[in-house]
């Protein structure tokens, strides 16, 4: 048998008694408020104000969901992929709500927050 890549699933964070309001409240609240002000309001920013990037929103999108998937590579492998596949959804969604003139920052926060609420409840029941 080959190995291409070993990822070690079971380093995922797991929630406990102990911690669980802590987890819940910073999982589901400040994380996504966090996330989606710094990964897509400052990074999207950003990368509109480089002049051959601004028009190429196919390759921000990429762009932001690699900052995105970098930061959380921290826990494992497979969720800095997850991560990185949850940041296009994030960073798409990001600039689609923003041309549509709807607050673009509070639907990401809540897409957010009911992904990493999934996480949770997933995660419960493991």
């Amino acid at each position: 048998m080959c190995v291409i890549y070993d990822i070690n699933f079971s380093q995922a964070r797991q929630f406990t008694d102990t911690n669980i309001f802590i987890d819940i409240l910073f999982a589901i609240i400040l994380s996504p408020v966090i996330e989606t002000f710094i990964f897509q309001t400052i990074v999207l920013s950003l990368m509109r104000e480089i002049r051959w990037l601004k028009s190429k929103e196919f390759l921000m999108i990429i762009l932001s969901s690699m900052v995105f998937g970098g930061i959380h590579i921290i826990y494992n492998g497979y969720y800095g992929i997850s991560a990185l596949v949850i940041g296009i959804i994030l960073a798409y969604s990001f600039i689609l709500y923003e041309k549509k003139g709807i607050n673009a920052f509070i639907v990401v926060t809540l897409i957010h927050s009911l992904l990493n609420m999934t996480g949770i409840f997933l995660s419960l029941f493991n």
